[in-house]
């Protein structure tokens, strides 16, 4: 397999803590980043220009080039902390993102902690934005919006968040898909799991108008648990109606972490799986798939002695996966510069290792979304400190990162 070449590796941040998450697709190779801050990333005017921070934690937005260029940063939130964890692109090239927040940011706050959602235009603009919660701690991770515009998110609710909107929960923590319509009006609120701890993590929109969303169940969901935590991989029918759910795992703990659907409909699911047979050491790598119907296709594990984890996953055309994760050691041959470090890797469907890239610095550097952009494959990350000896530290806690590759 000819190797993917790395085109640019850029570090983004202020004197602040700075976290990039999600990454989606734009127009003219650009891709649309998400993330949070809790500095004044627009009140550098030399570095990306705009207006200063609005609160405690700050929504950001990021239109960047295929140079690795920001083109438009846009921050913005409550007087409260709020944060943004993943993105999705619009048919007229804005961006869907959806996070969490303790303020006010649509409405009154319902509980803790609340999923919110916006909707930007191509400038950054935004057009709306959207609030939904239970009486305790809802998180929103993952969006993906529909070609009809409508916008379907998902994550967890420690309860209550369903009710709120027509709905019925299963339990004090449940996974959690929602509907809303292209103008950001609440259609429905989907509250699945058992009367045990789900946590939704990642979700896909499949060609039918379905939503495969993935995570962890402790309960029985579909089958007996196989100990602690168990990964789960469900579909919630256009209608916000639970359609098939796959179960597996080890007698440790098992969690699906990230989502994507190939061209032939066929689902790939990455996490991390912490059960003893086949260990390799630590916790591994988990690839997992399932096809449309909720048939389980295979399980593949692979990694280090060290930790761990796939996060991000593009499929390619002639069945392999493009996946970014975090590794504790040396990845197939690469260098390992210590703590974690991050992986961007082409696997096959039993999770033979195609071809690789490791980098990070001696501290903690974490790999999060990952997209394809016309023959490109963009990732993004957080690192503790210096990514990589070629670029600059901007001094703070925390910086983004963002890499890009040709394929």
């Amino acid at each position: 397999m000819p190797p993917a070449t790395r085109e640019w590796l850029v570090q983004f941040g202020t004197g602040g803590s700075d976290v990039l998450l999600g990454v989606t697709p734009a127009a003219n190779g650009d891709v649309w980043i998400s993330g949070h801050t809790d500095s004044f990333v627009l009140e550098a005017p030399d570095l990306y220009g705009g207006t200063a921070s609005s609160g405690l934690l700050d929504a950001l937005v990021l239109r960047v080039d295929a140079a690795g260029k920001v083109l438009l940063p846009v921050q913005f939130g409550t007087t409260e902390a709020d944060a943004l964890l993943g993105s999705a692109t619009t048919a007229e090239d804005g961006v869907a993102v959806i996070g969490y927040s303790k303020g006010e940011f649509a409405t009154t706050n319902y509980g803790i902690n609340d999923m919110i959602v916006a909707k930007l235009t191509s400038q950054g603009a935004e057009e709306w934005h959207a609030q939904l919660g239970g009486p305790d701690w809802d998180r929103g991770y993952s969006v993906a919006v529909a070609d009809d515009g409508s916008v379907f998110v998902g994550g967890y609710t420690f309860g209550g968040i369903a009710e709120n909107f027509g709905g019925a929960g299963q339990g004090n923590h449940d996974a959690v898909v929602a509907k809303l319509s292209p103008t950001g009006e609440i259609l429905w609120v989907a509250s699945v799991g058992t009367p045990d701890v789900e946590w939704g993590q990642s979700l896909a929109l499949d060609a039918e108008g379905g939503v495969v969303i993935v995570g962890y169940t402790q309960g029985a969901w579909n089958g007996d648990n196989a100990g602690a935590r168990d990964y789960f991989v469900a579909r919630i029918a256009p209608d916000g109606t639970l359609d098939w759910i796959v179960q597996g795992g080890s007698e440790l703990d098992d969690w699906l972490q990230g989502v994507a659907i190939a061209s032939d409909g066929t689902i790939w699911a990455g996490g991390f799986t912490a059960g003893a047979e086949g260990s390799l050491g630590g916790t591994d790598m988990f690839l997992v798939r399932v096809s449309p119907t909720g048939e389980l296709l295979g399980e593949a594990r692979l990694g280090t002695d060290g930790d761990d984890r796939i996060f991000g996953l593009v499929p390619t055309d002639d069945g392999d996966v493009y996946v970014s994760g975090t590794v504790s050691g040396s990845f197939n041959g690469g260098t390992w510069a210590g703590k974690k470090d991050v992986v961007v890797a082409r696997l096959g469907p039993d999770g033979t290792v195609r071809w690789s890239d490791q980098f990070g610095g001696d501290v903690d550097d974490d790999a999060y979304g990952l997209a394809g952009v016309d023959g490109r494959l963009i990732a993004v990350g957080v690192t503790a400190g210096l990514i990589d000896s070629s670029v600059s530290s901007y001094g703070g806690p925390t910086d983004g990162w963002m890499v890009s590759y040709r394929l």
